[in-house]
């Protein structure tokens, strides 16, 4: 069940107003006054989310008026992009935003050993006050049952380690966070990955 998070996002467009968003999303985002900047494809995930045996969750996506409208250059990088989060196990995530690149678990993304997973696909430039807004909307609610019903029950079996990052934003039960197969990394708020939660990752991925 890893793969329905892949196939829910893969329906993602742009609309006549050039704004991207998953169309179940639409009704919400249309109505409701929002911080995200939709100019670029959503981002529900970073590397190859279907066979990354270390899955980090994260907030959401960041936005930087300086960078992200570099990473988007045109059509055809946007376009580039989307077809990463259809097939992630198909093409090459070395051109993530520098956020990731610069993060001490960027050489996992690379290889393809770990993902991050955001619990709210839209980029923004903080997640302040989206508590209410991510827990009525569609994209969010359905990414919060993929954790529940198909990630946690993956890593109870062995088949993945979850790294609870930033998980304000996923609205889930503190049992979540105890269920075999889930640590916790100790500064949430920290860029990167505890070196004590790196080094349960890498021993998981030695094993």
């Amino acid at each position: 069940m890893i793969e329905t998070l892949v196939e829910y996002w893969g329906a993602q467009t742009c609309d006549a107003r050039g704004q991207w968003m998953h169309p179940e999303d639409a009704f919400v985002l249309d109505r409701t006054p929002h911080p995200f900047n939709l100019d670029s494809p959503a981002g529900p995930f970073v590397g190859d989310v279907l066979s990354a045996r270390v899955l980090i969750l994260n907030a959401n996506g960041g936005f930087d008026s300086t960078v992200t409208p570099k990473e988007f250059p045109d059509a055809e990088a946007a376009s580039r992009y989307v077809e990463n989060v259809r097939f992630p196990s198909a093409h090459s995530w070395t051109f993530a935003a520098p956020y990731y690149r610069s993060r001490n678990y960027w050489p996992l993304i690379r290889t393809g050993d770990a993902a991050v997973v955001n619990a709210c696909a839209y980029r923004s430039v903080r997640t302040g006050g989206l508590d209410s807004l991510v827990g009525r909307l569609p994209s969010a609610i359905r990414t919060r049952r993929w954790l529940i019903e198909a990630a946690v029950p993956a890593a109870a079996r062995g088949e993945r380690l979850i790294v609870a990052k930033r998980m304000a934003l996923w609205k889930v039960s503190p049992e979540v966070l105890e269920s075999p197969g889930v640590i916790k990394d100790p500064n949430p708020r920290a860029p990167n990955l505890g070196l004590g939660t790196l080094a349960a990752v890498q021993r998981y991925l030695s094993t």
